[in-house]
């Protein structure tokens, strides 16, 4: 039930998510609410739980939330992309929110620069449905919050609309 409610905070629009984030950070009791309840689910993820924990770390990050909890998953998630997950489809289909994520908080600034541009590699599988569109997106501003090239990531969308991949998706980007 808490990471519906994490997630459903985390998706709530610009103006209702900053609101969330002012209350969060003026209230110390709540912070040490969440601490405790994050960390009791990082505890609880597996390692196999490589996107669950990206997600969380996602909505961590959307909610300007960077509490040792945060820094645990992010550890453990690079530590586990190293060891296990790189070249998987799921690191695939996660690794854009996981740079993205890393970046907004501001840390594993190399991790982020090493491992972006496999987000887009050839061999990447396609990412289905609307995610795909906003992988790219925020694929692309970490991209440049890094001060690197978002050029190859720009031609990659490029490329996919030319070839029709994810229209509808796109479209509702615009």
């Amino acid at each position: 039930l808490f990471l519906r409610i994490w997630g459903g905070l985390a998706e709530l629009p610009a103006l209702a998510r900053s609101i969330v984030k002012e209350n969060m950070q003026r209230r110390e009791k709540l912070l040490t609410l969440l601490d405790a309840r994050l960390s009791a689910v990082f505890e609880g993820l597996a390692g196999d739980q490589f996107r669950t924990m990206c997600l969380v770390l996602y909505a961590c990050a959307r909610l300007g939330y960077d509490g040792c909890p945060a820094s645990e998953i992010a550890r453990a998630l690079r530590e586990s992309f190293a060891t296990s997950w790189a070249g998987t489809e799921d690191a695939y289909e996660c690794l854009p929110l996981l740079i993205w994520s890393l970046v907004e908080l501001g840390w594993e600034g190399d991790f982020a620069r090493e491992h972006g541009p496999l987000c887009f590699a050839d061999e990447a599988p396609p990412i289905p449905g609307e995610s795909s569109a906003q992988a790219w997106l925020h694929a692309s501003w970490s991209c440049v919050a890094l001060g690197l090239d978002p050029g190859p990531i720009a031609r990659g969308m490029l490329e996919r609309l030319e070839e029709g991949e994810d229209g509808a998706a796109w479209g509702r980007l615009g």
